[in-house]
């Protein structure tokens, strides 16, 4: 970030101005512990390499795991990007990530059709392809 001070004045003018702040990619590049600290966030999402690597049994349950509790323990909304599997989505589910994203629930849209889908419940769709981004929904418990 070249202006961090600046960063800082606009998304504070958009918090106050009730936009929710996200910080997209957490726990990759710039998206640091030092951004929930410092700037007025809302939430994070946790990169979707991390939920790629859930089943490689190298550390990817214990990192995801720990990402979830410090969020909910600072009482900031967890996003799982890129859940594109049911395992993905059960461990998800029983370390209490209510929100995520992935080509498990839908495929990538235009801008067009996102005006459509918005308020839509995608929890119990599923949908095989390859991987995408797609919008975030949230993860039924039950």
């Amino acid at each position: 970030m070249r202006r961090p001070e600046a960063a800082l004045e606009l998304m504070a003018d958009l918090h106050e101005a009730g936009l929710q702040l996200h910080i997209d990619d957490f726990g990759t590049g710039h998206s640091s512990l030092e951004m929930l600290h410092r700037f007025p966030v809302d939430a994070f999402k946790i990169d979707r390499s991390f939920v790629h690597r859930l089943s490689s049994g190298d550390r990817a349950e214990e990192l995801v795991r720990a990402i979830v509790a410090m969020g909910k323990a600072l009482r900031l909304a967890v996003v799982a990007e890129g859940i594109e599997t049911p395992e993905q989505l059960a461990f998800l589910r029983s370390i209490g990530c209510t929100t995520g994203q992935g080509f498990l629930f839908a495929p990538a849209v235009t801008g067009a059709r996102v005006a459509a889908l918005i308020g839509t419940d995608l929890s119990s769709t599923t949908h095989t392809g390859p991987a995408r981004r797609t919008a975030a929904t949230e993860l039924p418990v039950g």
